[in-house]
């Protein structure tokens, strides 16, 4: 039997060596929008993909949704 691999709605692996980074979380911050962020596997491929309660933003110091005005550069 044969299976083919259906390619993921988000593109682009953002979670490459997310694992090695010394993360405490399995998530990792969307590049493209401070107010979202990625789920990573333990081999580092993205299992999903999340956006912060309206006047929220993914901050990656505390990597969890945090207040905008603590999340640098995030409007």
């Amino acid at each position: 039997m044969l299976f083919l691999e259906t390619p993921m709605p988000w593109g682009e692996n953002y979670c490459i060596d997310h694992s090695s980074s010394g993360s405490f979380t399995d998530t990792t911050a969307d590049p493209n929008d401070c107010h979202c962020y990625y789920h990573c596997t333990s081999q580092d491929t993205v299992a999903g993909h999340e956006c912060c309660s309206p006047g929220l933003a993914y901050n990656p110091v505390v990597e969890t949704c945090d207040w905008e005005y603590n999340v640098p550069n995030c409007q």
